[in-house]
């Protein structure tokens, strides 16, 4: 039998044993339940967002009811992982004893990809530094996907951006950090890191003595890789090759049997990804 809120309801109990019969009074009360208002019954968060107060969230919802997830009491949310949440919120109205009860949905977003990058440029001017980079040709290392948003910055606060990421200069050991955000304004950051490598060679003439004594102008059996270092010093990364032509076809591999005064060679260096020439 349906039975309304609202005040004390009364229904007669007949008892009967086959030979006597009595009679009861049953009064009912019916009380409503608690309103509550869990709006918004859905929302989405980004993965590793900042911890939310849920009571704060909920602010309209009474602060003697409980908020539960996997039947785990919780007063914080904090999504670690991607995936859907279920929060339920149950409130007991202490004078009833009523209880209402809702869910609360949280989708939590898979942060984008941001992949770190080193880069290697070579330094042909001797500066220390390479000029007109478009930083921008490194945004598809770092996530290769067409709708994802780069922002490029100078600090790991992302608080000073890059005005023009696409013409910039270099210096060893610059970092530009670069925010990859999703149009559900998720993002993660990934770092850029330039090694500046110095290729330069200078105009060079090296001096050899004759010791022959009779003023021939010419040194015998000499071995140009005894001058590797005086070229480009102080990198055993470095690897070199020399040519007897300008068109750097005929390699020399053994020593110069015959060198004559204002002989020119040509030599080829190579650091890393960064190969560099010069006429000796």
């Amino acid at each position: 039998v349906p039975i309304l809120s609202g005040p004390s309801h009364t229904f007669w109990i007949s008892i009967n044993d086959g030979e006597c019969s009595a009679f009861a009074r049953l009064n009912l009360t019916v009380h409503p339940l608690p309103e509550i208002n869990c709006e918004p019954a859905e929302f989405s968060l980004c993965q590793h967002t900042e911890t939310i107060d849920l009571y704060e969230t909920f602010s309209q919802l009474p602060a003697e009811g409980v908020f539960t997830l996997n039947e785990e009491i919780v007063t914080e949310f904090s999504p670690l992982e991607p995936g859907t949440f279920i929060l339920v919120y149950t409130y007991e109205d202490a004078a009833t004893g009523c209880t209402s009860l809702c869910e609360i949905t949280i989708e939590a977003a898979a942060l984008p990809e941001a992949n770190d990058v080193s880069v290697s440029l070579c330094d042909e001017s001797g500066t220390g530094q390479v000029d007109n980079i478009n930083l921008t040709l490194y945004e598809p290392q770092i996530n290769p996907n067409d709708y994802i948003t780069f922002t490029w910055y100078f600090d790991p606060d992302l608080q000073n951006e890059v005005p023009s990421p696409e013409n910039i200069s270099i210096s060893d050991e610059d970092i530009f950090y670069v925010k990859t955000e999703d149009p559900n304004s998720c993002f993660a950051v990934a770092t850029v890191s330039f090694a500046v490598i110095n290729i330069h060679i200078p105009a060079m003439i090296i001096d050899l003595c004759d010791a022959s004594g009779n003023d021939s102008q010419q040194v015998y059996d000499v071995d140009l890789n005894t001058f590797n270092n005086t070229i480009y010093p102080d990198d055993p990364g470095a690897s070199y090759t020399w040519f007897e032509d300008a068109e750097m076809t005929l390699v020399i591999t053994n020593p110069v049997a015959v060198i004559d005064n204002m002989t020119d060679f040509w030599i080829e260096v190579s650091i890393g990804e960064c190969v560099t020439t010069a006429k000796i």
